[in-house]
């Protein structure tokens, strides 16, 4: 893949450190490869130079921004997410999904790196900060929507 390539070709060649940063690679460029397929863009891919196998990506959400931004800060700005129109947060469910596996994308590409992908048996995936807190905040809006609303708004779509 050529975004490993590229991001891996900054750093030094220091084994522990390189095992690290490739680590990081990896995991970064599961999270870009699962969001661009799920209709982000990715704005830019960062690795922490002074902790060794962490990083960033940032996204576009395109239409959805306020919506991500409302599901990922629910639990601590309720009324911006109840803010939103009942049209935008009738896509709830489907936003939360792409964020779900964006965000498990970089743990299960890492593991891939580090198992091999010829790996046959349970293969260890951890979730850590900031992944896992993405994750248990889309779960947290999914079980606080009102389903109704979203109901109602597919069957209106359905029959336009």
């Amino acid at each position: 893949m050529k975004i490993i390539g590229i991001l891996l070709s900054i750093f030094k060649k220091d084994s522990m450190v390189e095992k690290l940063y490739k680590i990081g690679v990896y995991h970064e460029a599961g999270h870009a490869v699962l969001g661009f397929y799920s209709g982000f863009e990715v704005k830019s891919i960062s690795l922490i130079t002074s902790d060794p196998g962490s990083g960033i990506t940032r996204f576009d959400y395109g239409a959805d921004n306020l919506l991500i931004a409302g599901i990922l800060n629910a639990k601590k700005d309720p009324a911006f997410f109840n803010s939103l129109s009942k049209t935008v947060r009738a896509r709830t469910p489907q936003a939360c999904l792409k964020i779900c596996n964006t965000l498990i994308a970089g743990p299960v590409t890492e593991a891939i790196y580090k198992f091999g992908i010829d790996y046959i048996g349970n293969m260890e995936v951890g979730i850590k900060d900031p992944d896992a807190e993405g994750i248990e905040a889309a779960d947290y809006v999914l079980s606080i929507i009102d389903k109704t609303i979203v109901k109602h708004i597919y069957k209106k779509q359905l029959f336009q």
